[in-house]
């Protein structure tokens, strides 16, 4: 008989599969309240999506996980991340987070979603070293509300041509001279800078 590994919240046990843990919609409000997660030093995946939780915590044992997806809860302050070292996906969409911070330790993060968060301005990101000292795939910024006068620290991007920014900047062509490759896509409508096809995560 083969184990397999499990965790359990509120009474109830949930499996491991293939380095991949799914707890999304299951009304989770405290991580740390998850028993066993701390054992699954080798999880590579886990799914928090559509719950209730309010603080990053208790993540910091899980230093190979790679595919981290926190959307669609209620999370106001991005921490708890810095010993995630193997991130690349990062999913924190549909949370109420207001300020970008508690990135610059994840190296390897390729793929950032803030879709739907309370990001009234672009600051933070002159941490965000990852973003142009190798190829990023995507940041997405739809649904902030993000006015021109609070855009800030774009120009450090000018050393990146791969930069692709989704939503939220409607006046970024005035900035355009800074990236080569711009596509905003704000609620639906897509106004392309330079033509480019989209790329979701």
């Amino acid at each position: 008989m083969i184990f397999m590994p499990f965790v359990k919240y509120n009474e109830k046990k949930y499996a491991v599969k293939d380095n991949y843990l799914d707890l999304k919609f299951k009304e989770i409000k405290d991580i740390t309240l998850i028993e066993g997660l701390e054992k699954l030093t080798y999880l590579e995946a886990l799914n928090l999506r559509n719950n209730q939780i309010t603080e990053i915590n208790g993540l910091g044992i899980l230093s190979k996980l790679k595919r981290l997806y926190l959307n669609e809860n209620r999370i106001n302050k991005i921490k708890g991340l810095e010993k995630l070292q193997s991130l690349e996906i990062l999913n924190l969409s549909g949370n109420q987070i207001t300020k970008i911070e508690g990135l610059d330790k994840l190296q390897n993060l390729e793929s950032l979603d803030l879709m739907g968060n309370q990001i009234t301005k672009i600051e933070g990101l002159d941490a965000l070293q990852i973003f142009y000292s190798h190829k990023p795939d995507i940041i997405v910024f739809p649904e902030n509300s993000i006015p021109q006068s609070k855009i800030k620290s774009l120009e450090k991007f000018s050393k990146t041509n791969d930069l692709i920014i989704i939503g939220g900047l409607e006046h970024i062509k005035e900035q355009n001279e800074f990236i080569n490759k711009v596509i905003i896509i704000d609620k639906g409508r897509i106004n392309e800078q330079i033509k480019q096809t989209p790329v979701w995560i």
